[in-house]
């Protein structure tokens, strides 16, 4: 009796916790479930700045998340600047990898915003699209799209003249350039070097020319 006095309370639940786990191995991983669709299985809430859920992995997925029918991941931000997922890849691997198998791998809704933006500052690429089907698309627009930078613009074609030289870093010597004369021009064509190209008329017009042009690399 003597030595169960002096077992306090919290001596009596370590003990009973450390007896109860005896036969987890050290690697334990756990399962969390919910069958009520307004419930989440698992919910994780940081304060004052803390990240909700942070999952690393040395050599394989940080964050593995799969649904029937609903949603693999549903993260709302913290405010505004923040993320409600942020994923990094390092070491050639991906920040966020998604794969569909009859529905698609990523929906991005807007609203009053953007659904999908892609950012790079590095020299990286924000956006790649890939299809390795020659059936399938890699990238498909619906309603109309618009393109702003270095891609796209316009360039006048002085009167009296028959050339035109439009730098940009978005040209390359490879560089597909596609012309769209917004006035009636003569014939026109181009030349490409590595920042820049000409626009050449086979003769000079009395008034500018004004040419829109697209550069696909």
């Amino acid at each position: 009796m003597a030595a169960t006095a002096a077992l306090g309370p919290g001596a009596l639940l370590e003990t009973g916790i450390a007896s109860a786990h005896t036969d987890i191995p050290a690697d334990n991983v756990g399962n969390f479930s919910s069958s009520n669709s307004s419930v989440p299985a698992v919910t994780a809430t940081g304060t004052n700045g803390a990240i909700g859920v942070q999952a690393t992995s040395d050599s394989g997925n940080g964050l593995y998340a799969s649904s029937s029918s609903f949603d693999g991941i549903h993260a709302i931000s913290g405010g505004t600047g923040r993320s409600g997922v942020f994923a990094e890849g390092v070491s050639g691997g991906y920040g966020i990898y998604s794969r569909c198998r009859g529905g698609n791998a990523v929906v991005g809704e807007g609203g009053s915003g953007t659904g999908v933006y892609g950012y790079t500052d590095a020299g990286g690429t924000g956006v790649v699209a890939y299809s390795n089907s020659t059936s399938g698309n890699a990238l498909r627009v619906d309603g109309t799209m618009k393109m702003t930078g270095s891609s796209v613009g316009q360039a006048t074609l002085p009167a009296g003249s028959t050339s035109v030289t439009v730098t940009t870093p978005a040209a390359t010597t490879s560089s597909i350039i596609v012309l769209t004369p917004l006035n009636k021009p003569k014939t026109l064509w181009v030349t490409r070097a590595n920042g820049s190209f000409t626009i050449h008329a086979s003769a000079s017009s009395t008034s500018n020319i004004v040419i829109a042009y697209l550069i696909i690399n």
